[in-house]
């Protein structure tokens, strides 16, 4: 799983059949526990160290890197 800080755009691969990251997994069905879990762990991780989204990360346009939302 792929979280960027301050948005709420996720990419979650299955590196086994696809290592190459051509299908994102985050928004299908079949996968939601897994990014439920993931993100769980990711929230836990976040605490523990304090983790604080730095000022301006969410002002970076990702125009371009988000075909699957068009």
């Amino acid at each position: 799983m792929i979280a960027y800080p301050g948005r709420t755009w996720v990419e979650l691969f299955d590196l086994r059949t696809d290592p190459h990251e051509k299908k994102n997994l985050a928004r299908d069905p079949h996968h939601a526990a897994l990014r439920r879990e993931m993100e769980k762990r990711l929230a836990r991780e976040l605490k523990t160290v304090d983790y604080r989204v730095p000022a301006g990360a969410g002002d970076v346009p990702l125009d371009g890197l988000e075909p699957w939302k068009r």
